[in-house]
């Protein structure tokens, strides 16, 4: 749901969280407009370089040309209210809760959770410390804005991008945008202002021009050469997979997180489209019996496009198909961990690519069923 930065800048302390940075970016700028506050009225703080004392302090000054007095708090993650003030409980006697209770009216001091680096350690502390800090603004009745978008708004929100810049954007160019995006709104907004640039003065921007210049995730990339494998398009899919190996950094890492698990999945919901087939039952309207062979999440709940991409190579390939793509899986990933003799990571995952579009066309290899 959008927030409206005018309700949230009637607050006196509000905290910007969320993990969309474009997003997150634009809405601290929308709420700086919002306050009416002069530049000479405003100061940004970035939170581990002075005590929070200091931020209160700053916002407690009387404005000088402005109504308001704004100060932006960034990387506010760095700082741990628990090891702060030595408390766990986060509620309306907590010390700073009641700073944050007592600012005037004249005030805005905006809270910035700002992406940071680091390992997923520190990553995970992080988190909790944004956490914390949800509790404790809430505690002193400020405003907490999540900025985070569903995937399913993500290309509405892209066509409306879009549209503010003068320029149309079809719905079938916002889904491909979409995809290639991964669902991230941030990521998508960025790329319709970048398309906008690149066409000029033309009017709309087109499916093949999405497709030529977003720069794709990954997992689309995975998600492109499994449609080309199923269809036994052996250049569509290599073509994919060295798109994914590009941009992939360090190729071990990303196999296993992403090529792996995305191509193992696609495989086993064509595995259930010919369930389906055989049952002759339509994926919108599956019988209770139907249900009762499928796991928790399914090839029912995905999106009708989804649904249809994945029945088309259903009708084409039976299980017998399918469980030789899984077993080259197997296989691959046998050789790409050093358990079976190969001559490099990329090999390997060329031949298994080459071989299971090969078996998608309908020609014969040996079995390797014994490694399943």
């Amino acid at each position: 749901m959008r927030v409206d930065p005018g309700k949230a800048a009637a607050s006196t302390v509000v905290l910007l969280t969320g993990q969309d940075a474009v997003l997150r970016h634009r809405f601290l700028g929308e709420l700086l407009t919002a306050s009416q506050a002069d530049e000479l009225d405003t100061e940004s703080i970035v939170a581990d370089a002075r005590p929070p004392g200091d931020w209160v302090g700053s916002a407690s000054t009387a404005p000088f040309l402005s109504e308001r007095r704004v100060t932006v708090v960034r990387n506010v993650a760095r700082i741990e209210p628990k090891k702060m003030w030595g408390q766990d409980k986060f509620t309306k006697t907590h010390p700073f809760a009641k700073q944050l209770a007592s600012l005037p009216s004249s005030t805005l001091l905006i809270l910035v959770a700002d992406d940071e680096t680091g390992d997923p350690n520190r990553q995970a502390r992080l988190s909790a410390n944004v956490a914390q800090w949800t509790t404790l603004v809430k505690a002193a009745e400020g405003a907490v804005v999540k900025l985070e978008m569903d995937a399913e708004g993500v290309p509405e929100a892209a066509r409306e991008e879009a549209k503010r810049l003068g320029k149309k954007l079809g719905a079938a160019a916002a889904r491909r945008l979409s995809e290639m995006v991964g669902g991230h709104a941030g990521r998508a907004i960025a790329e319709v202002e970048k398309l906008s640039l690149y066409i000029g003065d033309a009017s709309e921007i087109d499916d093949r021009i999405v497709a030529e210049l977003v720069i794709a995730e990954p997992s689309y990339n995975v998600f492109k050469m499994a449609e080309a494998i199923t269809s036994g398009n052996s250049v569509a899919a290599i073509r994919s997979l060295r798109e994914f190996m590009r941009s992939a950094g360090k190729l071990e890492d990303q196999v296993y997180s992403q090529l792996f698990p995305n191509l193992g999945r696609q495989i086993r919901l064509v595995w259930q489209g010919r369930f389906l087939v055989e049952e002759r039952v339509a994926p919108q309207r599956p019988s209770e019996h139907v249900l009762a062979w499928l796991p928790e999440k399914n090839v029912t709940s995905l999106k009708p496009w989804q649904q249809s991409s994945l029945l088309d190579p259903a009708r084409r390939l039976g299980y017998d198909r399918l469980l030789e793509c899984l077993a080259e899986l197997v296989d691959c990933e046998a050789r790409m961990k050093g358990r079976r003799p190969s001559f490099s990571g990329q090999d390997s995952l060329e031949q298994a690519v080459l071989r299971m579009c090969a078996i998608c066309r309908g020609e014969t290899f040996e079995p390797k069923l014994s490694y399943l």
